[in-house]
C-alpha cells in the first residue's frame, strides 16, 4: 500500500476542467491530491485573470508588470538554475501529449527536440503571480507534399514549427494551457 507521502508525490493523470467564471483558459494540471489541486488551480486562474484585467494587451497598470526571464535567442542568458529550465521542459513535454489528439490529427508531423522559446514572469509588485511560457517543436505540413511516412519524403513539405503557450504556478507544480496560444503551425 502506498503511504500518504509517496501518494502525494505521485503525479496524477491529466484533468481538464472548464471554469465558467474564467473562460480564457482550459485547464490541464498535475498536482498532489484533488483538494490541494483544486485550490491551486483556482488560485492560478485567479492570478492570471487578475493579471489580464490589469494588463490588457501586455500594457500593465502599476503595480502589475511582466518581465522577460528567458528567451531561446538570448546571447547572454541569465544564470538560471539548471532545474529551473528543466521544470519548464518537463511541463511542456506533458502538455504536448495533447497534440496527438488535436493538431497532430491533421496534416502535421513533428520531429526533433522540444524547445522552450521564452519565459515571462507575471508580477503584482514584487509578488510572482505566474510564469507564462512558450514552447515549440519543428514540424512539417504534409498537406503540401507527397508524404509517405518516411523522413526523406518530408524534404518537399512546408517546414515550420508547432508552437504553444502555457502558465506555470510559482511553485512549479500546477500548470495550464494558455487559451490565447493553443498549438498552431507557423
Amino acid at each position: 500500500m502506498i503511504n500518504s507521502t509517496i501518494k502525494n508525490i505521485i503525479l496524477i493523470t491529466i484533468f481538464m476542467i472548464n471554469f465558467p467564471f474564467f473562460s480564457k483558459i482550459n485547464t490541464f494540471a498535475y498536482a498532489f491530491d484533488n483538494q490541494q489541486w483544486r485550490e491551486k488551480i483556482v488560485q492560478l486562474e485567479n492570478n492570471i485573470k487578475e493579471f489580464y484585467q490589469a494588463c490588457p494587451n501586455n500594457t500593465c497598470n502599476s503595480p502589475y508588470s511582466i518581465h522577460e526571464i528567458y528567451t531561446l535567442d538570448q546571447i547572454n542568458r541569465p544564470n538560471l538554475p539548471t532545474n529551473f529550465l528543466s521544470r519548464f521542459q518537463f511541463v511542456a513535454k506533458k502538455l504536448t501529449l495533447g497534440w496527438e489528439d488535436t493538431i497532430l490529427e491533421s496534416t502535421y508531423v513533428v520531429q526533433g527536440p522540444l524547445k522552450i522559446e521564452a519565459i515571462y514572469g507575471l508580477f503584482r509588485g514584487r509578488k510572482l503571480l505566474a510564469y507564462q511560457f512558450f514552447y515549440s517543436k519543428k514540424a512539417w505540413n504534409t498537406a503540401s507534399c507527397d508524404y509517405d511516412g518516411s523522413s526523406t519524403s518530408l524534404q518537399d513539405c512546408e517546414e515550420g514549427q508547432i508552437s504553444e503557450g502555457a502558465f506555470l504556478f510559482p511553485d512549479g507544480r500546477v500548470y495550464m494551457n494558455d487559451e490565447n496560444y493553443y498549438a498552431e503551425f507557423n
